[in-house]
């Protein structure tokens, strides 16, 4: 018995044809034969020719434009929807099924299978610049058949596979399902089994006649007719699609009674042939059936439930077993189904003619997980394992029922020998009245149990292995992540402590020349005593003590100012008359008038004179520290301020000692004001504003202005 595999995707590239193929698998010749080939190439292309350039050709074929009819429509198309490339031409063309692959990928009922598929086939159309090329893989069997068979009979086993594929692939039904065929080889040169690769593209023209890649409308119109022509069936392709969902459904029922387990339960395609072989024009209804009162189903004469009839007396249909959207899926199988039993009809007719024992299984006889070599093959030497056990077994159960009482003895003590070897214990068990060897049915049951489960737990030793190096990897790549997360984090750690720094630096610098101008300030205010060292802690109060002084200063050497400013003609017009009189070219009488006038004018600006010492005392003991501070009150008479005068040995009657101690005063005060103003930048702006706006009014009243 055989097994008829096809495996179909579009996970082909150029790397598995021809000499790359022959390349990557120039070691893995465990069981070619010397008269054979690497490949036998079926198609009329070289075994040096790029698979690229070939679907390019049968792509022009079906209706895509060659690289110069492109040039020149694309020359025609408006700026923003012309292309860079003709490699950028193809991705265009199969963007409905890349787009539909993604959207199938992502979405969240896919398994993680399937992702991994699909990632895979979009992988490889970007390795193809665009171009899906749609691989498939046909296996008349297996390599455990291989493993079965002497030399010889191995080597004509391989003649037979070599002619069957060669057949198949000849075939009308395999033509007429791959029209867009353009490269085939039977690959000799693997560690598996002989198999048959092709390599396709399904362009085509939809309705509005615009090109694209479609080969599930391509295949849905194939099988339609190869339905009519190798079965005489005249079924619409969803209703060959909805007999292929009820197989599935009735073999998935058989699964679940199976304890789950496909092995042993009849093939969904090989329900679906035989359904049609008998019922060509015919589908599978879903029917209401009839029930009794008490809701059992109501059965007719062979145990079939019997359906409910619609008023023509045909039974009442609950509609098709598949939605549209799982037709479209179910077409493209029902198409693998087809060219599946063609191989399997041309297989069985081949090893007839050749006297090759050979039959194609009708049941399921592997699990069905897709399985990369690796793992295949551990499977596969699990699996022998287990069988040669339970081989062994059975052989020791075989040779014991043939065997005299000696013999018996004999093959019971293997048995029990072997019971032990396998299970490590004695093969007794205990009753009421002591301990008993165990039957022989109760041994082989048990090594049979205990095999299997060794190949359970072989399985799950691979599963738990496969997820600790997922896991593993997984930790490597998020140990990675949080080293470069680490990384990062420090050298950010280093900038903010060295901007840290700066800044502390910088505010240190800062504090320090803080410190230096308040206690110059201090020292310039002719040694303005503040009262406690300037530290960080009081500078600014050292500051607002220094701002308190300039504005008391600004405050009293304003009104000072004011008054010097308005007098100061005064003082020198009393100066000169005193010159004028003492001039040499003066005559007697000159020098009387001049005298007599100086008089009277001493007498009118006496007062005057006096307002102005008053104001410069006052700001002279304050700034210059010459006096302490007088008491105000005496300097608002004339007699107090004779009293004043009489403490320094001032004499107002001299009024040309008196123009100059008012000059030297009058110039102190300007002087030390001056410094005043050159210390003080923050002078309140109403302070300043003020004083320009006097100074420009007196100066257009004519009045002199003392610059400071």
């Amino acid at each position: 018995m055989a097994s008829i595999t096809m495996e179909n995707s579009y996970k082909s590239t150029a790397k598995d044809m021809g000499e790359s193929h022959v390349a990557a698998h120039s070691k893995q010749k465990k069981y070619k034969q010397a008269d054979e080939p690497d490949i036998e190439t079926l198609t009329g292309n070289n075994v040096s020719d790029s698979s690229l350039d070939l679907a390019r050709q049968m792509a022009q074929k079906q209706g895509v434009l060659n690289e110069e009819e492109w040039e020149k429509y694309n020359r025609h198309l408006r700026k923003d929807r012309r292309k860079d490339s003709y490699e950028e031409y193809f991705y265009t063309l199969s963007r409905n099924l890349v787009h539909g692959k993604e959207r199938k990928r992502d979405s969240k009922k896919a398994t993680k299978a399937q992702r991994e598929k699909i990632s895979e086939e979009l992988a490889a159309i970007d390795e193809n610049f665009g171009i899906p090329i749609d691989g498939s893989l046909f296996y008349v069997s297996n390599t455990e058949k291989y493993d079965e068979l002497k030399p010889d009979e191995l080597k004509k086993y391989r003649q037979f596979e070599r002619e069957t594929l060669k057949r198949f692939y000849h075939s009308d039904v395999f033509q007429k399902m791959n029209p867009g065929l353009f490269r085939a080889e039977i690959h000799f040169d693997e560690n598996g089994s002989i198999h048959l690769q092709t390599q396709s593209v399904w362009y085509r023209k939809d309705k509005r006649g615009r090109l694209t890649y479609g080969k599930r409308a391509e295949v849905r119109k194939l099988v339609e007719q190869v339905a009519k022509s190798k079965y005489g069936s005249s079924l619409s392709a969803d209703k060959l699609a909805d007999n292929m969902a009820k197989a599935h459904q009735l073999a998935e029922q058989d699964i679940k009674a199976n304890d789950g387990s496909k092995i042993g339960v009849e093939r969904a395609d090989s329900r679906f042939f035989d359904f049609m072989e008998k019922n060509p024009n015919d589908f599978w209804y879903r029917y209401d059936y009839q029930m009794d009162k008490d809701g059992n189903y109501l059965k007719d004469s062979n145990g079939r439930r019997v359906p409910k009839l619609d008023k023509s007396g045909k039974p009442k249909s609950r509609g098709s077993f598949a939605s549209a959207g799982e037709r479209n899926t179910l077409v493209m199988d029902v198409w693998r189904s087809m060219l599946i039993d063609e191989l399997g009809d041309i297989a069985t007719q081949t090893a007839k003619e050749m006297g090759v024992d050979y039959h194609v299984d009708k049941t399921y006889t592997t699990d069905g997980v897709h399985r990369t070599a690796l793992t295949y093959t551990k499977n596969k030497e699990d699996r022998q394992q287990a069988a040669k056990l339970h081989e062994q077994a059975t052989q020791v159960v075989a040779d014991a029922k043939k065997s005299a009482t000696k013999i018996q003895s004999e093959a019971i003590t293997a048995l029990r020998e072997s019971y032990e070897k396998v299970l490590d214990q004695k093969p007794i068990k205990q009753i009421e009245n002591g301990a008993v060897w165990l039957s022989p049915l109760e041994m082989t049951t048990a090594i049979k149990k205990h095999t299997a489960e060794l190949k359970q737990q072989a399985d799950d030793a691979d599963r738990a292995k496969q997820e600790a190096e997922n896991s593993l990897k997984k930790a490597e790549a998020d140990k990675q992540a949080v080293d470069a997360e680490l990384s990062k984090q420090r050298e950010q750690l280093a900038n903010v402590q060295q901007q840290t720094k700066d800044a502390d630096d910088q505010l240190q610098k800062r504090l320090f020349a803080r410190r230096q101008r308040v206690e110059q300030e201090l020292q310039e205010a002719d040694g303005l005593d503040y009262g406690q060292p300037i530290t960080d802690d009081n500078v600014a109060d050292a500051e607002k003590h220094v701002d308190k002084w300039r504005a008391d200063a600004f405050k009293s050497g304003k009104e000072i100012y004011n008054y010097a400013k308005k007098n100061k003609r005064l003082m020198f017009y009393a100066r000169g008359i005193e010159n004028n009189a003492n001039k040499a070219n003066m005559t007697p009488h000159d020098y009387i008038n001049g005298l007599n006038h100086l008089t009277s004018q001493l007498a009118i600006y006496r007062k005057a004179f006096k307002r102005i010492y008053r104001v410069a005392m006052a700001g002279i003991s304050w700034f210059t520290g010459k006096a302490t501070m007088i008491d105000m009150n005496l300097l608002n008479t004339d007699s107090g301020i004779d009293e004043v005068a009489g403490r320094y040995g001032e004499d107002f009657d001299n009024h040309n000692g008196l123009a100059d101690l008012m000059e030297k005063y009058t110039r102190q005060m300007i002087d030390k004001f001056k410094k005043v103003f050159h210390f003080s930048p923050n002078l309140d702006e109403n302070e300043k504003t003020a004083a320009n706006q006097q100074k420009q009014s007196k100066q257009s009243d004519g009045e002199d202005g003392i610059d400071l």
